[in-house]
C-alpha cells in the first residue's frame, strides 16, 4: 500500500532513512518495524489484560522476523512451534496437545496476498 505522510521533520526523516540503509532495510520496511514496536509499546498493557499467548508472541516478534521469514510459526504457552506449510504446524500443534495458539506467516503482508493469519487463533 502506498502512503504519503506530510509534516514530517526533514532531519528526522533523513536519519531514519539512513538508519535504515545501513540496516540493510527498505524505508517502508523500516517504517512498518518502527510502526509494530510503536504499537507495541504502546498497548503492552491490553496485551497482558487478554491473551498469554499475545504477549509471548510480541517478546518473540524480533527473533521470528529474523529466523523464519516465510515460514508459519505458532506460539502457545510460551513454546515456538515453527513449519514451511499451515498444514505441518497444525499437526505439530495438536500432537503437542494445543488448543488455542497464536499463528502467523511470518513476512506475508496482511493484504491476504500470502494468506496471512495475524494474530489468530487456532481452536479445535
Amino acid at each position: 500500500m502506498d502512503v504519503i505522510i506530510r509534516g514530517v521533520r526533514l532531519r528526522l526523516y533523513r536519519e531514519f532513512k539512513a538508519q535504515a540503509s545501513k540496516m540493510g532495510l527498505k524505508l517502508s520496511e523500516a517504517l512498518q518495524k518502527a510502526i509494530e514496536r510503536w504499537l507495541f509499546e504502546n498497548s503492552q498493557s491490553a496485551f497482558v489484560m487478554s491473551d498469554p499467548n499475545q504477549l509471548a508472541f510480541a517478546k518473540l516478534a524480533a527473533q521470528i522476523e529474523l529466523k523464519y521469514r516465510g515460514k508459519y510459526v505458532g506460539v502457545c504457552g510460551g513454546k515456538l512451534f515453527v513449519a514451511e506449510k499451515l498444514e505441518d504446524l497444525l499437526t505439530q500443534l495438536k500432537e503437542a496437545g494445543v488448543t488455542r495458539a497464536i499463528v502467523s506467516q511470518v513476512g506475508v503482508d496482511e493484504t491476504g496476498e500470502g494468506g496471512e493469519w495475524l494474530w489468530g487463533s487456532i481452536e479445535r
